[in-house]
Formats: C-alpha cells, sequence, structure tokens
C-alpha cells in the first residue's frame, strides 16, 4: 500500500507491536531513517506501538492510587 516491499513492511509491523527497535529491511533499518515513510503509516505504526504497550500500561495501572480506592 505504501510502496514498501514485504520484508520491510513485515518487520516494520513486528518491530512497532514488539518495541524492539530496529527492523530487518534494507531500506529501513538500524543505520536508516524511518522519515520515509508517508504520514499515514507512521500514525499507523504509532498505534502499534501503543497496542504493543498496553500490556506494560496495565502493569502501571496497580501502581496508581485511584485503581485501590474504594468506592
Amino acid at each position: 500500500m505504501a510502496g514498501i516491499d514485504n520484508t520491510n513492511a513485515i518487520t516494520i509491523a513486528l518491530s512497532c507491536v514488539g518495541n524492539v527497535g530496529p527492523s530487518l529491511g534494507t531500506q529501513i533499518g538500524p543505520a536508516m531513517s524511518w522519515s520515509a515513510l508517508p504520514a499515514v503509516i507512521k500514525w499507523l505504526l504509532c498505534l502499534l506501538m501503543l497496542m504493543g504497550r498496553l500490556e506494560i500500561m496495565t502493569v502501571l495501572v496497580l501502581f496508581t492510587r485511584e485503581f485501590w480506592k474504594e468506592n
């Protein structure tokens, strides 16, 4: 859809969901920049990064005072 080959597209999506950092492709990787991606794809990848961090956010909720308050 954005003109990215399959290897780059899959590894970029996996790196965002897993929050692991660089991808395996040749266009976008550890030494390359993600600035070549269109803005719509960057927003989609931001949502994938948040989805990957939801498990961390639910654990952090346990440490908030509001969670332990009785109604």
